[in-house]
């Protein structure tokens, strides 16, 4: 959808992580850009299915962040869990610097 100059579109792609987070992910992000600066704002959720420092579960990221054609950056927050993950918790830091190709996460998770 575009309006004023902004257009609106829903993103949902899968990911694989390494890391502390080791695993796959599904997203469920909307992104606003303006067609004539590049420049806009994303938010949303990522569901994440692996291990965490070792330990297995699934668990949801809030994304919060800001677009700069081709670059996206932003940050998470862990907002929920389940199994081994039920008690997990954290936030960081992502940069995609060609969309959402490759890309690169850091933070800190801990358990409660």
């Amino acid at each position: 959808m575009v309006a004023d100059g902004n257009t609106f579109f829903h993103h949902n792609d899968a990911h694989t992580l390494t890391g502390t987070l080791a695993g796959t992910t599904s997203e469920d992000v909307t992104i606003i850009v303006n067609l004539s600066t590049g420049k806009g704002t994303l938010s949303g959720l990522l569901f994440f299915t692996g291990t965490a420092n070792g330990v297995s579960g699934t668990a949801v990221l809030q994304l919060v962040g800001v677009v700069d054609v081709p670059s996206i950056q932003g940050s998470f927050i862990i907002i929920s869990g389940d199994g081994g993950l039920a008690n997990l918790r954290g936030q960081g830091t992502f940069v995609f610097d060609n969309a959402f190709i490759g890309g690169t996460y850091s933070g800190q998770v801990h358990f409660d």
